[in-house]
């Protein structure tokens, strides 16, 4: 008999090995195979009587008693594969918990025999909401209930593990006798792996975790549940780089099960959904009643102090008289975010990854992006005394305030370990809306959000307006912005309501040919030395245009394009534009197929 295999590399086939009559092997399981004279985990996808090949090498070991993988997820492996161009092998490889890719044997305890029915009416449903977190959990309460009726199993994914924790001990207090799961990608591989086993053995009703929940093994999936489907950290930072919000999409759709995504405002993707009438609308959500105005900041001078105009301080000053509180809104950590050396004129960089260092009065000199930490022994070749601290965080701004406001209870939020309500005013950066409950006060005030506007990316607008609306929902009474935009439309969004800002936003990117009216891919390569890199960019560029007048569609390709220069390492990106996925995705399999590998690493993120 003949196992067909696939390998967790970069090898986008499958090999065939040979096994007795009468062995156990089936399709999902994990194999140990010889591949190029090492000894690796494979996975079997396929069984079958012959082979093209005439020597097969013979399967080493089986490592599972009962399939790793369940049918639905290998077709559903496939099928990521398909759209996020990486292998088969590498996905399922990814699915799995991190002691399950090394060599160890696994015993699944045998499945008790459970109906299965064919179901064809599965739901996909948007749940708008934003009171208290326990008025959505009621409705996953019922949802849940219904499933377990029915012997399907719920998948429940959420945005950092504290948010697990809590609606497991909801469901056990609402719930008597539920079995709960809680898988995360972070956890210890112990952990993982006995929770993992725990729903592969059908021991849970429910799955709930973090990202890598959305690979829990149920054989009868249910009902796939997404809190706070617009969270960013939903984006996998390394290859696949998938969004969760698409894998739940596809797994749904995959298992036939129902899928519920809840946020406060739609992701863009969910909007134009919810247009078509392809998702069922559940709206839960109490509009905030705080009205919003913005002064243009061109009108006003700033006297005794460059942080806060005269206006600014004059509206804390007059709601503090009155009994108010007042939350200042300052996205910048630390005291200062640039250091130059007024000896030699030097902006101090961080050694490790080449960012602008910044400083602050409690760890010194630090970077925002590696966690480098200085005292300042280190930092420059000329002495510390020389240097002079540019730009405003939120430490300063607090020493700002206590010199103005002596009398009042001033409090600046840096971690929600240590969050007060015995405040007047309250200091925070974009930290304060990740809140579990949000804080309350009669007055917001947005100053310095200008430096928002730069973030150098398309979606940057929508992030914004998320920000924005949360802080807004904060203000019982008032959201004021300063800036020196008052027209442009994010701003003028929080005036209107919520479909204008969705509308507006996707006329600017029909006009400037953004996803979802085009799509994108980006290509990144890594590497230590430049000059090779550069080349080796050039030749993935020409592999590129040659494929793209191969199949004789408009396919543009930018770059290539040198982005920030650690001190480690030199990365290059390519872009390329399409107007459907199906073009991108054909050029960039055939390109990649041409393209040797090398010391350069290579990811690819796809918009559409």
């Amino acid at each position: 008999m003949i196992a067909e295999v696939l390998v967790g590399l970069e090898i986008n086939k499958s090999f065939d090995y040979e096994f007795r009559k009468g062995s156990p092997l089936k399709k999902g399981m994990r194999v140990l195979v010889d591949f190029s004279g090492k000894k690796r985990v494979g996975f079997v996808v396929k069984i079958k009587k012959s082979s093209s090949q005439r020597k097969l090498k013979p399967v080493l070991r089986v490592l599972d008693n009962l399939p790793a993988f369940t049918p639905n997820l290998l077709k559903f492996s496939q099928k990521v594969s398909q759209i996020y161009l990486y292998s088969q092998g590498e996905i399922l490889e990814m699915m799995l918990p991190e002691s399950l890719r090394r060599k160890k044997f696994l015993n699944i305890e045998p499945e008790k025999a459970t109906p299965q029915k064919e179901y064809r009416d599965n739901k996909f449903i948007y749940l708008r909401e934003n009171l208290t977190a326990n008025t959505r959990f009621f409705y996953y309460k019922e949802i849940i209930q219904s499933q377990i009726g029915e012997k399907r199993k719920v998948i429940i994914c959420v945005p950092q593990k504290e948010d697990a924790f809590f609606i497991k001990d909801f469901l056990e207090k609402e719930l008597k006798g539920i079995k709960i799961a809680l898988l995360f990608g972070s956890d210890k591989p112990s952990s993982q792996l006995k929770e993992w086993l725990k729903i592969r053995n059908q021991q849970a009703d429910v799955s709930i975790g973090t990202r890598f929940a959305i690979f829990s093994p149920f054989e009868n999936l249910g009902a796939i549940i997404v809190e706070k489907e617009n969270f960013f950290g939903y984006f996998q930072p390394e290859k696949p780089f998938y969004h969760l919000r698409d894998l739940a999409f596809l797994r749904a759709k995959v298992e036939k099960s129902n899928l519920i995504l809840h946020s406060d405002y739609p992701s863009l993707k969910l909007y134009r959904l919810l247009e078509k009438k392809k998702l069922i609308f559940v709206d839960k959500f109490k509009e905030s009643q705080s009205r919003t105005k913005i002064f243009d900041l061109a009108g006003y001078k700033f006297k005794r102090t460059p942080l806060f105009s005269e206006l600014s301080l004059e509206i804390i000053r007059s709601n503090l008289e009155k009994g108010r509180r007042v939350v200042v809104f300052w996205n910048r950590k630390g005291f200062s975010n640039i250091l130059r050396c007024n000896f030699c004129k030097e902006i101090i960089k961080c050694p490790q990854c080449g960012n602008f260092l910044s400083f602050s009065l409690e760890k010194n000199y630090f970077c925002r992006y590696c966690g480098y930490k200085d005292k300042g022994e280190k930092i420059h070749k000329c002495s510390e005394r020389y240097i002079r601290k540019i730009g405003t965080g939120i430490e300063r701004v607090e020493l700002t305030l206590k010199r103005f406001f002596p009398a009042k209870k001033i409090f600046k939020f840096t971690n929600r370990l240590s969050f007060s309500q015995d405040w007047d005013i309250l200091i925070s950066t974009q930290k304060l809306v990740f809140l579990k409950e949000l804080p309350s006060a009669e007055v917001v005030i947005l100053a310095g959000i200008d430096s928002l506007l730069s973030w150098g990316d398309f979606n940057s607008s929508l992030e914004l307006y998320y920000l924005l609306q949360r802080l807004k929902s904060i203000a019982k009474e008032e959201l004021i912005i300063f800036t020196f935009h008052p027209s442009y439309y994010v701003f003028l969004a929080l005036k209107k309501e919520w479909g204008w800002f969705y509308e507006r936003e996707l006329k600017e990117r029909k006009t400037w040919k953004l996803p979802p009216y085009v799509c994108l891919a980006k290509l990144t390569l890594r590497a230590k030395k430049e000059k090779p890199l550069l080349k080796r960019t050039e030749t993935l560029k020409n592999f590129l245009e040659e494929q793209a007048l191969k199949i004789k569609k408009k396919v543009e390709i930018y770059g290539p394009l040198k982005e920030k220069l650690s001190a480690k390492k030199t990365v290059y990106s390519l872009v390329v534009k399409a107007s459907q996925f199906t073009i991108i995705n054909k050029v960039l399999r055939l390109a990649l197929q041409k393209f040797k590998k090398s010391t350069a690493k290579l990811s690819i993120i796809i918009e559409r």
